[in-house]
Parts: C-alpha cells; sequence; structure tokens
C-alpha cells in the first residue's frame, strides 16, 4: 500500500498538484484525503478536469492507495466554491448545488440535491464536508438539503423587495428571514438576484441596492386599504427614519 510521500509523488509525475499535507486513514481501509487546487480556464472550464482526477484516483487504486479529492478553488479563494467543487466532484449524480453559510467559527452546509438521497449518501457528504471545513478551523454545524426547505420563491423576493426598497443584500435577507423563509447562504440569494436582474424583474440602483423595475410594479399592481403594499412600504420607510 502507498504511504502519502509515495501519493504525492505518484501525484506530481501525473502533473497534478496537491494543496497542503494529505491526511492520513484514521483506520485500517479508509481513503487518504488529498487536497487539490482548481483553477478555471478562459471558458470557465475546471482545471484539473473531473475526468482527469478520477483516471488519477484509478491510477493511485490500481497502486494500491485509496483516495478522495478535495477541491479547492485557487483563484478566488472562495471557501464556499471550494466545497462546492469538492462536493459536485464526488458526488456529481447527486448534487445540483452547494451553498455555504458561515458563522464565527462553524458552518451550515446546505445541498440542493437532483433526487432524492439515501442517508447513507448524506453521511459520506457530510463527512467530506467536515474534512474539507477543519483544514480552515471550521467545525460543521449542520448539512442539510433544500428539499422541503421554506425557501423564497421569486414573488416572495419580489414582494420583500417591494416593501424595502431600494434594499441592499444584507436587507433583504433579514427581510425574508423576518418573514419566516430560509436562506441557504449569501450566495444562494446573490444568485437568485441576479437571475431576477437579468430577466428585468428588479433593478440594481445606487450603492449596490436593488428595487423592482417599472415593468414587474405594473404586473404587481396594487391594493386599496390598509393591507396594501404601498402603505408597508410607506410604514418601513417612517420605521428605517425614526
Amino acid at each position: 500500500m502507498l504511504d502519502a510521500i509515495q501519493i504525492s509523488r505518484l501525484l506530481e509525475e501525473l502533473q497534478i498538484r496537491t494543496a497542503g499535507e494529505i491526511i492520513q486513514p484514521s483506520a485500517p481501509g479508509e481513503s487518504y484525503f488529498v487536497f487539490i487546487p482548481v483553477t478555471r480556464d478562459s471558458d470557465n472550464r475546471q482545471l484539473p478536469t473531473n475526468r482527469r482526477l478520477q483516471e488519477a484516483k484509478a491510477v493511485l487504486l490500481d497502486a494500491g492507495a485509496t483516495v478522495e479529492f478535495l477541491l479547492t478553488d485557487e483563484q478566488t479563494h472562495d471557501i464556499e466554491a471550494g466545497l462546492r467543487a469538492t462536493l459536485l466532484h464526488s458526488f456529481a449524480d447527486d448534487v445540483r448545488n452547494v451553498f455555504l453559510s458561515l458563522g464565527a467559527d462553524s458552518a451550515r452546509v446546505w445541498i440542493e440535491p437532483k433526487r432524492a438521497l439515501e442517508g447513507l449518501v448524506v453521511a459520506e457528504m457530510r463527512a467530506k464536508a467536515q474534512v474539507y471545513l477543519d483544514e480552515l478551523d471550521c467545525r460543521l454545524e449542520s448539512l442539510d438539503t433544500t428539499t422541503g426547505e421554506n425557501l423564497p420563491s421569486v414573488l416572495a423576493c419580489l414582494r420583500a423587495i417591494r416593501h424595502s426598497a431600494p434594499v441592499t443584500t444584507t436587507e433583504l435577507r433579514d427581510e425574508l428571514i423576518r418573514r419566516g423563509f430560509s436562506i441557504p447562504s449569501p450566495g444562494w440569494l446573490v444568485r437568485r438576484l441576479d437571475a431576477m436582474r437579468r430577466s428585468g424583474k428588479i433593478v440594481w440602483v445606487n450603492h449596490g441596492k436593488y428595487a423592482l423595475s417599472l415593468q414587474t410594479l405594473q404586473e404587481l399592481g396594487t391594493v386599496k386599504g390598509r393591507s396594501s403594499p404601498d402603505i408597508s412600504r410607506l410604514l418601513a420607510l417612517a420605521r428605517n427614519r425614526q
């Protein structure tokens, strides 16, 4: 069976760089964990590719070493991007996207699944996420799927923006949480807002704030009386000025 030094040398021969120390198996028969820095080319393709990494794993297995690759995003040094790349690499058939909500020294990981996940698969994801976060001195608080969570729809986001506009991403997140919604991560909300902006539903105004487009305002319409969203907005503006 290969040791960590031999694994590192073999990966070097395969022209695959490693980052940090290779983590030894915690028990006989378990895998080594190897950190691999990844970059993106001009077409936004991951380098080294997942296919090349799978081929390297096969070569190492033939040589007598079982390894799991943990991918780190070298360009952005983004923890969420690195964790997303790691889990997508290992669970490509199960995971559509990964989001991370960071606390002071802990993290909550959200998995957007492609299909219903078995308990064993979720446990494997949790173990790999914990290994990745351990290197960053960050504790995994929980790993959950977005399935069944009360995530805000586009309409819910539009209503919250209308209530508080112009609104920053942070302010919108706080308003949605106040309304009882779950927000997987700031990255999740930014992606949703970007999609809404590109579809013409919202516009980006001064100082990184968002407001509804004229078209969306016309589509949402209004109602008369105390429940009017326009009255709610005026009350919210008044509270903010106090």
